[in-house]
């Protein structure tokens, strides 16, 4: 949600694009294309639903993409999450600097991480390698830890030009995943939620009924 809020100070255009990119990244499993393909959809939802904004989608080289999208459309700023695997830290690394040679402003921001990796060290400035040490630095940096950001609604009318541009570019979610004829997932689809909403009222349902006893029944399936 930074990427969206920060554009909606700035009165820009923001288009949101998902890459698929499984050339310079590790290939996904199966079972990680189902889990994908459903948390992707909700989230087009409610991109559609809080912000006003389309969610598209692309697949391939992220490099090439992004340097053919900013041939067409002349890209100003590109938000991105930042990753800490080898193959996706180089890629990141790739587009920072055709941005920087093409003079297109980039903000990488953390996306899985409370803290930064490289702040949560121990007293000889190491990685610690011990779960406690650890646990007991990150509480003491809790007042580090940002608030959640909620989504700000886009108000302003969808530029016609961008949004014919990516329609004609990008592909659909089913031709971005394929998922195996034989489905086997359906099962999984009964209990599994995916919006963002029904991951709350878990971690709610979880912080209220669970977490007294979860240091005994985390060792029971």
């Amino acid at each position: 949600y930074y990427a969206l809020n920060q554009a909606n100070k700035d009165m820009q255009d923001i288009i949101v694009i998902y890459i698929l990119d499984e050339i310079n990244k590790r290939a996904i499993g199966l079972a990680s294309k189902w889990f994908l393909n459903n948390l992707l959809q909700n989230f087009q939802k409610e991109l559609s639903n809080k912000a006003n904004c389309n969610l598209y989608f692309f697949k391939g080289d992220s490099l090439k993409i992004i340097t053919q999208i900013h041939k067409d459309l002349n890209i100003s700023q590109i938000f991105m999450n930042n990753s800490f695997e080898p193959s996706q830290h180089n890629l990141i690394k790739k587009i920072s600097d055709y941005c920087t040679s093409n003079k297109i402003e980039i903000d990488v921001k953390e996306s899985n991480l409370l803290f930064p990796s490289n702040k949560v060290l121990n007293g000889s400035g190491f990685y610690f390698k011990v779960f406690t040490p650890f646990w007991k630095s990150c509480l003491a940096r809790e007042n580090e830890i940002s608030a959640p950001l909620d989504i700000v609604k886009n108000n302003r009318k969808i530029n016609e030009h961008l949004s014919n541009y990516f329609l004609k570019e990008s592909i659909n979610i089913q031709d971005l995943i394929s998922l195996p004829k034989t489905q086997w997932y359906n099962k999984m689809q009964k209990y599994w939620k995916f919006s963002e909403n029904d991951i709350l009222q878990q971690l709610d349902y979880f912080i209220k009924n669970k977490i007294d006893n979860y240091k005994k029944q985390r060792d029971f399936p």
